[in-house]
């Protein structure tokens, strides 16, 4: 959250930034810098609700995590885990991604057919999804 805060701070200094021409503004060169400037904050905003939305979801994804982490089922898989050669435990940190790219693909193809809700969905879901195997995976070997 600081560091979102920190670039919406950096984008509200780009917009206020003065080009001074030989001691003098120059009202030209101010518009013709607007669509770059404009954007340029722009984008910096989308990328400070980015990290906010990402850090509310690490939260949301950490405290889901945390209750079915309590399960039976979840501290036989943490055993197993424990057991596992290094090598093969990489193979499964890359399952995922072969989840994810068939995942990303179907959403840019809903998007492209008209259905962006779904195709956004998608997109979402299957980061969050992704993000909490590689989660639990990664605190597991690293606890034990």
């Amino acid at each position: 959250m600081r560091l979102a805060l920190h670039i919406g701070i950096f984008a509200y200094r780009i917009s206020r930034n003065e080009h001074p021409v030989n001691g003098k503004e120059d009202i030209n060169l101010k518009l013709k810098d607007l669509p770059k400037r404009t954007s340029r904050i722009t984008f910096i905003v989308l990328a400070a609700l980015w990290i906010m939305f990402e850090e509310w979801v690490w939260d949301s994804i950490m405290a889901v995590m945390e209750k079915i982490g309590r399960l039976k089922i979840m501290n036989r898989f943490d055993v197993f885990l424990v057991k596992l050669n290094s090598h093969l435990l990489l193979s499964f940190f890359l399952f995922p991604l072969f989840i994810m790219i068939p995942a990303k693909i179907y959403g840019l193809y809903l998007i492209a057919d008209g259905k962006a809700v779904r195709g956004i969905l998608i997109f979402v879901l299957a980061k969050g999804l992704i993000t909490a195997i590689i989660t639990r995976l990664f605190l597991s070997r690293k606890i034990n």
